[in-house]
């Protein structure tokens, strides 16, 4: 038996009991304060489990999906840390993809397979861009 669901939150509620994912505030073009995004590069939501703070001032970890293409505001310093170590990610190579770095002037490293022999490649790149 399977179960389709019509989102990510549908979902997300359903196996949590009730509680919504973690929703960072968007932030508009002309705000102030420190923004991020997503390069423009990635086409597809990225998730990541970051911490925040609770009601209580108290650092928990949640996972967070950003969309590519919107602004976001930083919550705190922590999360901003956080949020660019895990934001270096390797996605699996694609033409495409690389292609599109270089029109953006992205840097970016591939990096090789050493146990298959370099059949499988890899694009190492930060992928949160940080706008001030």
């Amino acid at each position: 038996m399977s179960v389709h669901y019509g989102s990510f939150k549908e979902m997300y509620s359903v196996m949590r009991k009730g509680a919504a994912p973690y929703e960072i505030k968007k932030a508009k073009k002309n705000s102030k304060g420190v923004k991020f995004k997503l390069i423009d590069a990635v086409k597809e939501p990225k998730g990541f489990n970051l911490p925040v703070k609770n009601e209580r001032g108290q650092t928990v970890y949640r996972f967070v999906t950003l969309e590519p293409g919107a602004l976001y505001k930083v919550p705190d310093d922590t999360f901003l840390e956080a949020l660019l170590a895990r934001g270096l990610s390797e996605i699996r190579h694609s033409d495409s993809f690389e292609k599109a770095l270089k029109e953006a002037n992205i840097p970016y490293e591939i990096k090789v397979c050493k146990s298959c022999g370099g059949g499988l490649k890899k694009i190492k790149v930060q992928i949160i861009e940080v706008i001030e």
